[in-house]
């Protein structure tokens, strides 16, 4: 280990003791491509598709996206419908969610965010959404006319 950290001194220092660009410092340093699967990343406003109709789950979590889905599983598997909305869906009307094919629609760290973000996706389509979650006054406004 000492050996590496060694190498990695003197790939990035100069004989002038100045930092150097090198490169192939991606070795040394890692690339973007060392990023969390999406499955374990926070923050975030996911969708998940029934496998049987057009609809849509729209929500969102600060949560790794991981935890907040298996809680969704758990209420399909335990009959829960008042825990969840596409459980809900899935009991009622008899069809299958594509669990495999979730998909992260935005990335925001901020809970306001993510509520304003999430509400006008719901919007835009078949839902199996309760409600349609935090408006702002423009989409308001829309919907009256």
């Amino acid at each position: 280990m000492l050996q590496h950290k060694n190498a990695v001194a003197k790939a990035l220092f100069n004989r002038a003791g100045s930092f150097q660009t090198i490169p192939d410092t991606k070795k040394y340093i890692g690339s973007s491509e060392d990023r969390l699967p999406p499955i374990k990343t926070r923050g975030v406003v996911y969708q998940i598709a029934c496998k049987t109709c057009t609809m849509v789950y729209i929500g969102q979590t600060g949560r790794m996206l991981e935890h907040r889905l298996k809680e969704n599983q758990r209420a399909l598997k335990l009959l829960d419908i008042n825990t969840s909305a596409v459980a809900q869906h899935a009991i009622q009307q008899h069809h299958r969610i594509d669990w495999e094919n979730v998909t992260i629609v935005d990335h925001q760290q901020k809970l306001h965010k993510r509520c304003y973000s999430e509400s006008p996706i719901r919007m835009s389509g078949p839902s199996m959404n309760r409600d349609t979650g935090l408006l702002l006054p423009v989409y308001n406004c829309q919907t009256k006319m």
